[in-house]
């Protein structure tokens, strides 16, 4: 058995040595154990707050984490979100960038590794509802993809409802 757990323990170090980053989970929460290829955590101070619309997200950002300068996902530049301290409505940046022929897949891990220390407020689409235009569904679905890649790089997501926030991931603040 023990030549088994030795055995095991060099085959784990090894491929960890090899991967661009280790996650271990330990009681179902997923922790970061090493780095990015390039050697910075991306996302290490990146903050989310979802809810829905008119839930007051941006009070409870500028009350909470400070925030006093925002980009709006609806207007900025595509390029605005690697410079910016905040970014509201994320959703219709990744809406924009769809419709202008952009590719998003890989925006997360950009915006991670460009801008990690930046807040992101994003409106929660759809709640289930599947729209019969298709290009609705692409973007509904879409920004749902990036939205939870950004949660799972954020250090907090918080979710705000009436103006009150509530920690998901990250623990209390």
């Amino acid at each position: 058995m023990q030549a088994y757990r030795e055995t095991l323990a060099d085959i784990n170090t090894r491929l960890a040595r090899m991967a661009d980053s280790v996650t271990e989970v330990v009681c179902g929460i997923p922790t970061e154990i090493k780095e990015n290829r390039n050697g910075k955590r991306t996302g290490e101070h990146m903050i989310l707050i979802t809810g829905g619309a008119c839930q007051g997200k941006t009070a409870y950002a500028e009350r909470t984490y400070g925030v006093d300068s925002w980009i709006d996902g609806g207007s900025c530049g595509f390029d605005e979100i690697y410079s910016c301290a905040a970014i509201r409505h994320f959703e219709l940046l990744v809406r924009r960038m769809m419709e202008s022929g952009t590719c998003t897949s890989d925006l997360a891990g950009n915006l991670a590794a460009r801008n990690p220390d930046v807040v992101i407020i994003v409106d929660e689409i759809g709640c289930g509802l599947v729209p019969v235009d298709g290009f609705e569904r692409a973007y509904r679905e879409q920004a749902g993809r990036i939205c939870t890649e950004l949660a799972h790089i954020a250090e907090r997501v918080d979710r705000a409802v009436c103006g009150i926030g509530m920690s998901i991931k990250g623990g209390e603040r």
